[in-house]
């Protein structure tokens, strides 16, 4: 192996194991399913709704054109005629034997929700930041399970983006 190639090889194991050091605190995630991926006519975006299992909060995401239309395809079981990002990232982890055990919607500060992607492979668990529409992308396609932390549906009663209130959807 070369000194540079190397060199990126220690770069991305070292920058794998930081991630995987960055650990959430633990709380009692809810599980969560996706309602709909809509559009609201109010703020002409696209939405991506999740709603509780086992109750009846709902935590709309306003979300890119681009992701909604990759979650919507997966939903709908359409295959497009060549892989999206989404499913080339699932087709990588195949390949390289590693799982999504989960995602979880972990923050939402300033208007913008968090997300995080747990992955694991053999015994070790590395944590990825993402936007909550790519890990739910993501989830849809592996089947992995969908979490929202307790604090986000709090913190979203207040947000910039549902002070209207609920948004006027259209599916």
């Amino acid at each position: 192996m070369t000194r540079r190639r190397a060199g990126l090889s220690l770069s991305l194991s070292a920058g794998l194991l930081l991630a995987g050091a960055c650990h959430t605190k633990q709380t009692s995630e809810v599980l969560v399913r996706v309602e709909a991926v809509a559009f609201d006519r109010a703020s002409q975006s696209p939405v991506l709704v999740l709603q509780e299992e086992k109750g009846e909060r709902r935590l709309p995401i306003w979300i890119g054109p681009a992701e909604a239309h990759a979650i919507a395809l997966e939903l709908e079981r359409i295959t497009p005629a060549r892989p999206l990002t989404h499913d080339l990232m699932k087709a990588v982890l195949e390949r390289t034997g590693a799982l999504v055990e989960k995602v979880v919607v972990t923050d939402l500060r300033d208007g913008i929700y968090y997300a995080r992607i747990f992955l694991r492979s053999g015994r070790q668990v590395v944590e990825l930041d993402s936007r909550p529409s790519d890990a739910v992308a993501l989830a849809v396609r592996v089947k992995s399970p969908i979490y929202v932390a307790p604090a986000v549906f709090e913190a979203s009663k207040g947000s910039p983006a549902r002070e209207g209130g609920e948004p006027d959807l259209r599916v």
